[in-house]
């Protein structure tokens, strides 16, 4: 709402009219250039705001001159000599043709002799020649223009006119002009609410100031009427929604001002294009059958007949929004039957340019609803491919129940297009209230493929199970003519790819991973594979995979989806978001947090587009073990957090046990023992596989050596386990022997895990592990150093923890010392492993607890726990 300094800025004058100060102010500037023009179409206040400058002038003298529309020479020629008579000159008389030729022009020898008798007027002084372009005589008007281009230096001229200043040909001694034009004259929100409370006597909120401001454009008249005919209104929200430009007042205003000066063929061309949101040349000649569009537009537009340029796009133009309102009035009354028959034209036109959605708008104006679903099966495989269900969405939605629809497939349609958008619950609704109508066989087989299709987002994996093999069942023994087109992707190929890939997801899900991974790999072997389906298979194997403990398949898999999806144009489409979950996967593990961050970065843009419960589960974990890496627990904490008040369906267990780990990992790194425990058993999950290897790590930490070799000894695994499975549970055996005092065998299994973890690149599933498998790591080092173990010793060293360290004042090799005390090694030991004297390492001890504030071994090891550098 306006504050009091703007309420009172703008106010009534004498004349009723709303006096507006930052236009006078404007204009006052505008004059003491050689020329001002005011250019703006009828209705702006053009006259008005010259009025209210010349009530307030002070100093040089000013003559003003208004034309009309009923103008002739002998008029205008009259007007000007008496304008010189203002400034203080003696009008010569040389005949009759000083005064004009009734009928006629002014004459070249009246302007002539105007001309010279200005010369000698004094200088500074304020010509104001008002509707210059208003007479309907075209050579009058050329005669006034050419009068402007000689008016001499000494007059400063103020021009007022509706068409725009391109129109004058040459400027003559003036090259510098002030511009005031609608944009300038459109009234602003204060100014339509002191207007309106001026002259309805109603506050409107700002809302509704708003809302008649999108109405009107500012459009001073448009402004005015709204606020004479709020006085009356009984609803303030009603009067405005229906305030167009078929209001009566405003109509006549527009007829008279505006279409009645135009001639036949353009008042037709006007309301034939008026159906159009923005006009173009050649869009124009499509409807209306002619030629020259874009010349008329340009005219029209220079002729301020409420048509604007759309500055970023010079051929495409709109017409004001009342004008146009008053057009399709006029339109409706002169030819019944064209409007529909229009919008469907420029629905065609639009469509053959690949304007998809603005030709939908048109047909859904047009109601045509067979042409609508024409246009969504020709273009939906497209959309769908290109990420633009939600258009679909909306296209079909407009379409209303009564509507005879020839296939009666609508509810399907529609429950595709939901599930493209990851809206499965809404997609359900449809789906059930179909079970009770009479379907064919080939639609139950598209429908129970679609089902399958929501292990991707939501469905448990039972349920998604069952759709699958029915669905397969049913395609067995089908011809495929017996099946329904929708959107071009449910022929047999397609629903069988659907099902079958659907089915494989369901049995990774359900953790098993050899099933699931010879589905995915026979699914990819297929030839010619509808381009997302085989996306999506290759994405779900490179995650699959990446989760294995496969890293190089897994980028194999990831770089071959993202060929094809780059391929069939792809690349922003959901169907990738696996590859790139599992590529920002293979990365961590390996070390590269930078190049990680920058795929989790590019699902999450992917993801937000729809609604996926499941990859946001999936995406959630990866992004969590990334801060953890990062050494931003917290904030992965709030991942987690975040993700389990979505209020989403429970995920599949495999998926929520990944979830549970990270979270507990994150808690283990703020030393979080406790909590972390206490998620683990609240959770009822069984801990296998990545929650095995927290469990036995959060036991270790709370010094439980026993606990953690019972849940060693709980840890399952199956004859097929996957080989990430059989690296944790090996490393953190030989965590527990090495923590137990177990030395030798600790060393030994180290080694062992070392070796198969080396072709693969891991790193992470060491670092992970925390203290506890770093100081394992770092004594296999000394004991027997190889390249593979150095690198991962320089990765530990560069973490956030070591930024950490180095704050504190430690040094490299003090930090090195730190991550033996917790180790049953003694001083003499430490000193060895490290290369160095017993003195030596005694004097970084001493420094150690300096800067840890520590009084011994045991307190230091607690601080630096606390840290997270040991």
């Amino acid at each position: 709402m306006p504050t009091s300094e703007e309420r009172s800025a703008s106010r009534r004058s004498g004349g009723g009219l709303l006096i507006r100060p930052r236009l006078v102010a404007r204009l006052r500037e505008g004059v003491r250039h050689p020329l001002t023009v005011v250019s703006a179409p009828a209705g702006y206040g053009k006259s008005v705001l010259v009025d209210q400058w010349a009530a307030e002038h002070r100093g040089q003298p000013v003559a003003r001159v208004a034309f009309a529309r009923a103008d002739d020479g002998a008029v205008a020629a009259a007007k000007l000599l008496a304008a010189l008579s203002d400034l203080g000159l003696e009008p010569r008389t040389l005949g009759r043709v000083d005064f004009g030729e009734p009928g006629g022009s002014m004459g070249e020898r009246f302007v002539d002799d105007l001309v010279d008798q200005l010369k000698s007027a004094a200088n500074a002084t304020i010509f104001a020649l008002d509707a210059l372009d208003a007479p309907q005589d075209v050579d009058l008007v050329r005669e006034l223009a050419v009068l402007v281009e000689r008016i001499p230096r000494n007059i400063q001229l103020l021009v007022t006119r509706r068409s725009r200043p391109q129109r004058m040909r040459r400027l003559g001694p003036r090259t510098r002009v002030f511009l005031v034009d609608e944009r300038d004259l459109a009234f602003t929100t204060e100014e339509v609410w002191s207007l309106v409370r001026e002259v309805s006597g109603r506050e409107l909120t700002d809302e509704q100031i708003e809302r008649l401001l999108t109405r009107t454009e500012g459009w001073g008249v448009g402004v005015q009427l709204a606020a004479i005919g709020l006085r009356r209104a009984s609803d303030p929200d009603v009067y405005i929604d229906a305030f167009s430009g078929e209001d009566r007042h405003v109509a006549a205003f527009l007829l008279d001002q505006v279409l009645a000066v135009q001639p036949p063929f353009v008042r037709r061309f006007l309301a034939q294009t008026s159906v159009l949101e923005r006009v173009s040349g050649s869009l124009c000649d499509a409807l209306t059958g002619e030629t020259g569009g874009s010349a008329l537009l340009s005219r029209l537009e220079l002729g301020a007949v409420f048509t604007q340029r759309i500055s970023d796009a010079p051929e495409w133009f709109v017409y004001h929004p009342m004008f146009r309102d008053l057009l399709r009035r006029e339109l409706r009354l002169g030819e019944p039957t064209a409007e529909s028959r229009l919008l469907v034209q420029a629905a065609a036109w639009h469509a053959e340019r690949g304007d998809l959605d603005v030709a939908a708008t048109y047909l859904i104006e047009a109601e045509d609803w067979t042409r609508l679903l024409e246009l969504v099966d020709s273009h939906g495989q497209s959309m769908f491919e290109h990420g633009r269900a939600h258009e679909l969405r909306r296209w079909l939605d407009a379409i209303p129940s009564s509507a005879d629809v020839s296939d009666g497939q609508l509810e399907v349609r529609r429950a595709y297009v939901l599930t493209m958008l990851g809206n499965t619950p809404q997609a359900g609704q449809l789906l059930h209230g179909l079970e009770n109508r009479e379907q064919s066989r080939g639609q139950q087989a598209a429908v129970e493929a679609l089902r399958a299709t929501w292990s991707f987002i939501d469905a448990p994996i039972d349920e998604a199970t069952r759709s699958a093999e029915s669905a397969l069942r049913a395609l067995d023994s089908m011809d495929a003519a017996e099946l329904p087109d929708i959107f071009g992707i449910t022929h047999p190929e397609s629903l069988m790819m659907m099902a079958a890939a659907s089915r494989a997801r369901a049995l990774w899900y359900a953790g098993d991973f050899p099933n699931s991974r010879r589905a995915f790999r026979a699914l990819v072997r297929i030839p010619g594979v509808y381009a997302p389906w085989l996306t999506h298979v290759l994405s779900a194997l490179a995650l699959l995979e990446a989760w294995a403990g496969n890293l190089r398949v897994a980028r194999i898999h990831a770089f071959r989806a993202a060929g094809v999806a780059n391929d069939a144009g792809l690349l922003q489409h959901p169907a990738i978001l696996d590859a790139r979950i599992a590529s920002a996967h293979v990365f961590r593990e390996r070390g590269d947090l930078r190049r990680s961050v920058r795929w989790l970065d590019e699902a999450h843009a992917i993801a937000k587009r729809s609604r996926r419960p499941i990859t946001q589960g999936l995406h959630t974990v990866e992004r969590a073990l990334w801060f953890l890496a990062a050494g931003q627990p917290e904030r992965g904490l709030e991942g987690i957090e975040r993700n389990r008040q979505a209020g989403e369906p429970p995920l599949p267990m495999l998926i929520e046990s990944y979830l549970l780990a990270a979270e507990m990992r994150l808690l283990l790194s703020l030393r979080a023992i406790v909590r972390a425990e206490a998620t683990l058993e609240e959770s009822n999950v069984p801990p296998f596989g990545e929650l095995a290897a927290a469990a036995v790590q959060a036991a270790i930490l709370r010094g439980d050596i026993a606990t953690a070799r019972a849940r060693m000894d709980q840890w399952y695994l199956d004859r097929d386990a996957e080989p990430r499975n059989l690296l944790q549970h090996d490393l953190w055996a030989a965590i527990v022997d090495f923590e137990s005092g177990n030395r030798r065998d600790g060393l030994r299994r180290a080694s062992a895990v070392l070796k198969a973890a080396e072709p693969e690149g891991h790193i992470r599933l060491f670092l992970d592990g925390g203290g506890s498998a770093e100081r394992l790591l770092r004594t296999q080092l000394h004991a027997a150093p190889t390249p593979y173990a150095r690198r991962i010793m320089r990765s530990a060293q560069r973490s956030p923890a070591t930024a950490g360290a180095a704050v504190l004042g430690l040094s490299k090799r003090e930090l090195e010392v730190i991550r033996y005390l917790p180790t049953p090694l003694s001083s003499a030991e430490i000193a060895a492993h490290l290369y160095i004297s017993l003195n030596t390492l005694k004097t970084h001890l001493r420094n150690i607890y300096g800067k840890l504030d520590v009084r011994g071994r045991r307190e230091a090891i607690q601080r630096a726990q606390e840290l997270g550098i040991a």
